[in-house]
């Protein structure tokens, strides 16, 4: 399911039959759910020794990608469930062609410094995607996530990831460490550690911390996406 994005609010109603609202207070808000479409495909191919690594191609293309706009360019329109002159706010959601792309590199090391007895997994990934066709309006009003509008659609758009990850005492524990930049200036970092309790039971303990000029930064710590979680998996 694609996220959702404002389709069009009401203001609060003081008095129906006067028509009287409150600019400064929301009624209800209302929220759509556009289908998208995607086609992609992946390719990968191992390289042999001295590298030992493999190399993974993944592309994804859709025809049709719902951005909202801004909160400040609403349209006015009459909203005849509450009588003549009340106005209903709608957004005028926009649908652009969007083609991404994401290279892969993963490799067994051994890093005896750390773990005398296992590899780690290194994987490193590297992801492009453009929204071709963007006006100089639609740069400055067209946003990724609705409510922040500081958080606009770019032509081109990067991520770069990596990932680390190995196991101790033949698999009892298995930390994990991934860390990301989002361009141009955001990312997280992501440190977990399984547990394996027994033969059925699985203990999975994670930290996640987004920092930079996050979209989502004014919310505060551990307010947005930031979390410290633990999850329990039988396996029977």
């Amino acid at each position: 399911m694609s996220p959702p994005v404002p389709l069009y609010y009401d203001l609060k109603v003081l008095n129906a039959k006067m028509g009287f609202v409150d600019n400064t207070r929301m009624e209800t808000l209302y929220l759509g759910f556009p289908r998208q479409h995607i086609a992609g495909f992946t390719v990968d191919y191992t390289f042999d020794n001295p590298i030992g690594m493999v190399a993974k191609l993944e592309t994804a293309i859709e025809p049709d990608r719902t951005f909202p706009r801004q909160s400040g360019t609403a349209s006015k329109a009459l909203d005849k469930d509450y009588g003549a002159g009340i106005e209903r706010y709608r957004f005028d959601t926009a649908e652009k062609l969007a083609a991404s792309y994401a290279v892969v590199l993963m490799r067994p090391t051994m890093l005896r410094w750390l773990n005398p007895t296992q590899n780690f997994l290194l994987v490193a990934q590297w992801m492009h995607t453009v929204v071709p066709g963007l006006s100089d309006v639609e740069k400055s009003d067209l946003v990724e996530i609705p409510g922040y509008n500081e958080y606009t659609v770019r032509t081109h758009s990067w991520k770069a990831i990596g990932a680390m990850t190995t196991t101790y005492f033949h698999g009892l524990l298995a930390p994990k460490l991934i860390g990301a930049y989002v361009s141009p200036r955001s990312g997280f970092l992501n440190l977990g550690l399984g547990i394996r309790l027994y033969d059925t039971w699985r203990l999975n303990l994670t930290a996640i911390d987004f920092f930079g000029a996050d979209p989502y930064q004014g919310v505060g710590l551990f307010r947005d996406r930031d979390e410290v979680n633990l999850t329990a998996q039988c396996q029977f």
